[in-house]
């Protein structure tokens, strides 16, 4: 089977969606498929990915309201279907440019498509809700859409609308054979993320000004200046780090925090990476696919939303309880081999496109 994905962006390109479509590639290739990908990028450009997939990378010729676009495009799109002899196509979502795409050519395209669905459209206050409803009612063309995990499903009216095509299937993370379970606390806590505002940096600076342990924040994003502004000496900023360097900090350092503060944290692949490592995860009580990885007293704690109380106490606890440490770090490792390895994922996935409900 030949098999197409339609990402905004894609590897080398590092992120939680481009993680996300290099897994659907991995997968595919130990099905046996061929793999194909159509992304968008500065320049048009031809290369093979680390699963031999063919990636062509499109020109985008303007950025509207987070969604990369191409004047040109969709006139090539049905030869390259054809040329390409594509059986099934995946297009990650939200991707407006080509959902439309895909709407325009839908009576032309006799092919089975499958939506990958991230997150609502959250953080745009009015595009967003006006282009999440006209996607509710131009999803018909759709045979399945795939997200990752029941809780958004749930929690998203948008999906609870499309509820009969609607699937949960856990997006996996790399493993590595040496991951420990962590024993004895060191202080240090650590952040690894976009620097934008749903993150809720500034509440979780904030909340590491008040107490006597440290904060690494790996990653970089267009609100450093002001949060090195506000941060204390015991924050830490890194910026962007090498694979080899990341693993590091998650090898090394007590828990990973995240803090947003709503639902456009539909995920959080940097959830999945911790608990790979075998670490503590203290995150918002978001009902999405964060409360699926972030389990309270399981994998790690769970606190409301900006609630620096909470927060904090969680932080202490982390600290001060060895037994509820090593507890959550031998869960967190254990959730990760029940729910989230890439071999777990393909068996889950050919299931789910092989089914006769497809």
């Amino acid at each position: 089977m030949n098999v197409l994905q339609l990402s905004k962006y894609y590897h080398p390109i590092r992120g939680g969606i481009e993680t996300v479509a290099a897994q659907f590639s991995r997968a595919h290739l130990n099905l046996g498929d061929k793999n194909y990908v159509i992304s968008f990028g500065a320049e048009y450009k031809k290369y093979s990915g680390e699963f031999k997939e063919n990636v062509t990378q499109i020109k985008q010729d303007f950025f509207l309201a987070s969604t990369p676009i191409s004047f040109n495009f969709h006139k090539q799109f049905l030869k390259y279907l054809s040329e390409n002899k594509i059986d099934l196509i995946y297009v990650h979502l939200p991707n407006p440019y080509m959902h439309q795409l895909l709407a325009w050519m839908k009576n032309k395209i006799k092919i089975r498509i499958i939506g990958i669905y991230h997150s609502d459209i959250v953080n745009q206050k009015y595009l967003g809700p006006l282009y999440m409803s006209y996607f509710k009612c131009t999803s018909g063309f759709y045979n399945k859409i795939i997200c990752s995990s029941q809780n958004l499903k749930n929690s998203s009216s948008y999906l609870r609308s499309l509820n009969s095509k609607v699937y949960s299937l856990a997006f996996p993370i790399d493993g590595h054979p040496d991951a420990k379970i962590k024993k004895q606390t060191t202080g240090h806590f650590l952040y690894v993320g976009r620097l934008v505002p749903y993150k809720g940096l500034e509440f979780l600076i904030k909340c590491f000004s008040n107490i006597p342990f440290n904060l690494t924040i790996i990653g970089d994003g267009p609100i450093r200046k002001n949060l090195e502004s506000m941060a204390t000496s015991n924050v830490c900023f890194l910026g962007e780090v090498s694979e080899a360097k990341k693993m590091e900090c998650f090898n090394q350092l007590d828990a990973l925090i995240l803090s947003s503060i709503n639902n456009a944290e539909a995920y959080g692949m940097v959830l999945a990476e911790a608990l790979e490592r075998g670490m503590p995860v203290l995150a918002p009580n978001i009902p999405t696919g964060v409360t699926f990885l972030a389990r309270h007293r399981q994998t790690g704690l769970v606190f409301d939303v900006l609630n620096e109380g909470q927060l904090i106490s969680s932080i202490y606890e982390i600290q001060e309880n060895s037994d509820l440490f090593s507890m959550l770090s031998k869960n967190a490792r254990a959730f990760y081999e029940q729910y989230l390895t890439p071999q777990i994922f393909l068996e889950n996935l050919n299931q789910l496109i092989n089914s006769k409900n497809s």
